[in-house]
């Protein structure tokens, strides 16, 4: 029996650079953009609930 686990190692190694990309770049990030990304989900959320709906864009 072969088993190849090449491509899920690095498939692995991926999300695993991504998660630290990202989360460098949230320490690293200004203030105001933090604020902007924690706000915008539940601006989106309010106005769901209001009957705006965003499945057109």
């Amino acid at each position: 029996m072969v088993v190849n686990t090449t491509e899920e190692i690095v498939q692995l190694a991926a999300a695993f650079t991504a998660m630290i990309c990202l989360l460098v770049s949230l320490v690293l990030a200004p203030v105001w953009l933090k604020v902007l990304i924690v706000l915008a989900p539940m601006v989106i959320k309010k106005l769901a609930i209001a009957g705006i709906s965003f499945t057109h864009l």
